[in-house]
């Protein structure tokens, strides 16, 4: 049945993982293999573990039991926050169902939009509330699990502040008073955060591995919020739940992935915070964490190449979906060394401008950007040359990275660039006006105004 086979409800035997030292064309492995340990290679495609500072995560189609075994040293009452698609399919149900079986009530919230406005977080709180919960599992795309981060925080706040009325005050307090970077939480704010845990649905934005939520404010401008207190502490990733992706959106997710592996592979070493120049929002990073980030870039950068037009051409290959989940996960843990770059902020203002779906926005803006970076005379070419041998590798030849990457999207029925659209002169400045303020701003290269500008001007 379609609930044993999401939800399997025998306890698997657990396997441990173990590294096959395999990361990719045999200069990138020699190159890097002194600084970081590969984990996506896996005994098998069940039950594997793997165990980060701040967060374990179970990987496998036999992963929901041990990972419901995990979750319940912390929770009783979880609130599932999902979406009002998955809800339809019946996918949040069955979850439910299983945890019942394991002794856990659970309540479910379908309140999140994929771009989970301060409205829905409230909502999903108020439905916390109701329901006397005791924690947060989400269970879906990056839209409920960035939703059920900051609800998690509105919930913390209900508790601290006497008098603090979710349904009057939630939106106000979320666009006035949560700053985007909570750098001095107090101890106690943090222990009023309800446990949070996550099972992603897709293989894209990584929201499950990562400490930051973006939540779109009443002003249409979306907001990221971090904190490593929004890191969900168990993760489950399932890729039988993946298999209900159409091709469109595999690939779509998929390239959203493969962005946040190559722009934290990107970050220029200056942006990088180590103890002696300052902190950063999860503790300062050791050059040993940079290596480790820069390997994690590698190590996914080669999964998406050689298993996303699986996943595209056959969404039941639940091998390639395994390994595209592991590739989004170390996406999100890539880029714990900096933000974001010059792909997502011109992404972020087209698929603001366009309403389009945010892979949908990577994916056309992906090329230009790369283009454009690695034109320029502040560029790494060594960086460059060594991803483009990851994708040679796999049969998508270029004199450039932006070539090859070009190569690689034509496969797949996305749009790249932005010359279909039509648009005025006014629009392409409303764009990039959108991008020169967008927060991800941690490019390889610098990024003006006029910049922003040439790069729109040749996406069209």
């Amino acid at each position: 049945s379609l609930c044993h086979g999401i939800f399997p409800h025998q306890q698997p035997q657990m396997l441990s993982l173990r590294s096959s030292g395999r990361s990719g064309p045999t200069n990138i492995r020699k190159q890097y293999s002194s600084l970081y340990q590969p984990i996506s290679k896996f005994t098998n495609t069940k039950s594997n573990t793997i165990t980060f500072p701040d967060q374990t995560v179970i990987a496998g189609t036999e992963s929901l039991v041990p990972f419901i075994s995990a979750t319940k040293t912390s929770t009783k009452r979880p609130l599932i926050v999902t979406d009002k698609g998955l809800h339809k399919m019946g996918i949040p149900q069955q979850l439910a169902s299983v945890l019942a079986k394991h002794d856990l009530q659970s309540f479910i919230s379908d309140d999140s939009e994929p771009n989970p406005s301060c409205t829905d977080v409230v909502n999903i709180a108020l439905s916390y509330q109701r329901n006397g919960c005791d924690s947060f599992l989400g269970l879906g795309g990056g839209g409920p699990l960035d939703a059920m981060k900051i609800s998690a925080a509105l919930v913390a706040q209900s508790k601290l502040e006497k008098g603090f009325n979710l349904e009057n005050d939630g939106v106000s307090w979320i666009t006035e008073e949560l700053p985007p970077v909570l750098k001095n939480m107090s101890a106690e704010f943090k222990s009023l955060i309800p446990p949070i845990n996550a099972v992603p649905t897709t293989a894209g934005t990584g929201s499950e591995a990562g400490k930051s939520a973006v939540i779109v404010n009443p002003q249409g401008q979306k907001k990221v919020y971090g904190n490593p207190a929004f890191m969900p502490s168990f993760v489950a990733l399932a890729p039988q739940l993946t298999e209900q992706l159409p091709p469109l959106l595999t690939a779509a997710t998929g390239i959203d992935a493969l962005s946040h592996l190559l722009e934290a592979w990107f970050v220029p070493p200056e942006t990088v915070l180590f103890p002696s120049e300052g902190g950063s929002v999860d503790g300062y990073l050791s050059k040993t964490d940079v290596a480790r980030c820069d390997g994690y870039a590698l190590e996914g950068i080669q999964l998406i190449v050689e298993h996303l037009p699986t996943a595209f051409k056959n969404g039941n290959n639940l091998t390639s979906r395994f390994y595209m989940q592991i590739a989004a996960l170390l996406g999100a843990k890539a880029f714990r060394k900096g933000d974001l770059g010059g792909i997502h902020a011109t992404a972020h203002s087209v698929g603001a401008f366009y309403h389009l779906h945010h892979g949908t926005a990577i994916a056309r803006m992906i090329v230009p950007v790369l283009k454009f970076n690695e034109a320029s005379p502040q560029a790494i070419p060594e960086k460059f040359e060594l991803i483009r041998q990851i994708f040679i590798s796999q049969g998508y030849q270029g004199a450039t990275l932006s070539a090859c990457v070009s190569n690689f999207m034509g496969q797949f029925p996305i749009p790249t660039g932005l010359k279909e659209l039509s648009v005025s002169d006014t629009d392409i400045e409303k764009l990039t006006e959108l991008a020169s303020i967008d927060p991800c701003q941690t490019n390889p290269v610098s990024l003006t105004r006029h910049d922003y500008r040439q790069i729109f001007d040749s996406a069209f």
